[in-house]
């Protein structure tokens, strides 16, 4: 098994944000009001941390750390070892109050972690995937 490339591994990302954004909604129309669980971030919060991740140079894993605990959020990160990561790259998860929110890959940790983060911001602020 040869590495993915930039592109694979980030058509990879979007996928499974997409996968795990619908999963999201699918379970927040099933289940009863007093049983939902959604980050208690506010999505327009989070547009304004991408926004400042872009224009001051901070990286989004910060953006990410500020801004849950700004709303006194639960954030965990854990390493993907799964037959899916291809060798040779590492992938990251980020979940937000229990929920999976940005899975990032790339050849080495610190570019996983900073996809997954840049894919859990987008996620909290409802916007689709792109390139990174």
């Amino acid at each position: 098994h040869s590495p993915c490339t930039t592109s694979q591994c980030l058509r990879m990302s979007d996928a499974i944000l997409l996968y795990l954004m619908s999963s999201l909604d699918a379970s927040a129309r099933c289940l009863p009001n007093r049983l939902r669980t959604v980050p208690r971030v506010d999505p327009s919060a989070a547009t304004a941390a991408i926004g400042q991740a872009a224009t001051e140079g901070q990286n989004a894993r910060q953006q990410l750390k500020e801004l849950c605990e700004k709303f006194s959020a639960d954030l965990t990160i854990a390493e993907v070892t799964d037959v899916l990561v291809p060798k040779g790259s590492f992938s990251f998860e980020f979940a937000v109050d229990g929920l999976r929110c940005g899975v990032g890959s790339a050849r080495s940790k610190k570019e996983a972690k900073e996809q997954a983060a840049a894919l859990a911001l987008r996620a909290l602020a409802r916007e689709p995937p792109r390139d990174l």
